[in-house]
């Protein structure tokens, strides 16, 4: 029952004008089940704040004291989470210049779509996590012109048609999309933000961002990175902002970079791999997965002012 408010209650805070909250992941009353507690790390990867807490009496939610495949999935969930802080970074960011949420519900971009709090977006991703032991779940895909990508695939869906799973697995305890011309960055594999601080500035084999474009129309994104300690981004300076933006027709991605005022030594991306999901035009996409189109994956390129990749 506390899994399945969790959504809700996140996106009413955030309404409320309290958009960094979070819930203790597997609850806070008890012992939760090996399940459940899986299904809900996979809903934490997609929250303000990622928190795992429990109770005195009850079983610590860390992975290492329950058993597989439990453990393993929650792995996974934690890796997926580490990946998107470069995401996540720069959607706070994207917040305090235009007032835009990370998390809102779904009706703000999309205002047809039905009043819920069991679906919502996490900046451009669509997501519906399983709040429930028996992995049943259905997600309905906004009717926009736009058609949807599974995120991380090349798998299409039609918009405004309902995807629907049964007995989920472990590792796929939610439902996730992205819009036809969306930008996603993700963090190279890392153990801890220090870890991925390190891999960032390694001199001799420094870690690449990942970029994913998802075809079918033009997207952009802005990415935004500072020292991640201090505040002087408050006063616009020591942070740098890398500009992707990708033309479709053209099918060419260009950067911007804009470094402001850094007077202290940071670790900063260095380079970047992309990966272009193309977009299936000559087909007509269907409620369930569509025939998958190739995924084209250049680099790593430097990230410089004026970069220009082609595809």
């Amino acid at each position: 029952e506390s899994l399945q408010k969790t959504p809700g209650l996140i996106l009413s805070y955030s309404l409320a004008g309290m958009p960094y909250v979070t819930c203790d992941i597997g609850g806070f009353n008890g012992n939760t089940t090996a399940l459940l507690l899986t299904r809900w790390y996979f809903l934490g990867v997609f929250i303000p704040i990622m928190r795992i807490h429990s109770t005195l009496d009850a079983t610590p939610h860390f992975p290492f004291l329950w058993p597989k495949p439990y453990a393993d999935a929650m792995r996974i969930a934690l890796n997926l989470r580490y990946a998107l802080i470069p995401y996540h970074y720069s959607l706070t960011y994207k917040m305090r210049q235009d007032g835009r949420l990370v998390i809102r519900p779904v009706f703000a971009r999309y205002p047809n779509y039905p009043l819920t709090t069991q679906v919502f977006l996490d900046g451009d991703i669509l997501v519906a996590p399983v709040l429930h032991e028996s992995g049943n779940i259905s997600l309905l895909l906004p009717n926009t012109t736009k058609s949807w990508f599974s995120l991380n695939s090349s798998s299409l869906y039609t918009p405004g048609t309902t995807v629907s799973v049964v007995n989920a697995s472990l590792p796929t305890s939610f439902l996730a999309f992205v819009p036809a011309g969306t930008i996603i960055v993700f963090a190279p594999p890392a153990q801890s933000t220090d870890d991925l601080l390190k891999q960032i500035s390694n001199s001799s084999s420094p870690a690449a961002l990942q970029v994913q474009i998802y075809d079918g129309a033009n997207a952009t994104f802005t990415l935004f990175e500072d020292d991640g300690i201090s505040t002087a981004y408050i006063d616009d300076t020591d942070f740098r902002t890398v500009i992707f933006d990708y033309n479709c027709l053209q099918r060419t991605l260009h950067l911007s970079v804009n470094s402001t005022n850094i007077s202290t030594d940071f670790p900063l991306y260095q380079t970047f791999i992309v990966e272009l999901f193309e977009y299936a035009s000559s087909s007509s996409p269907s409620s369930t997965n569509t025939k998958k189109k190739s995924v084209i994956t250049k680099g790593p390129f430097p990230i410089l002012d004026g970069t220009t990749v082609a595809f």
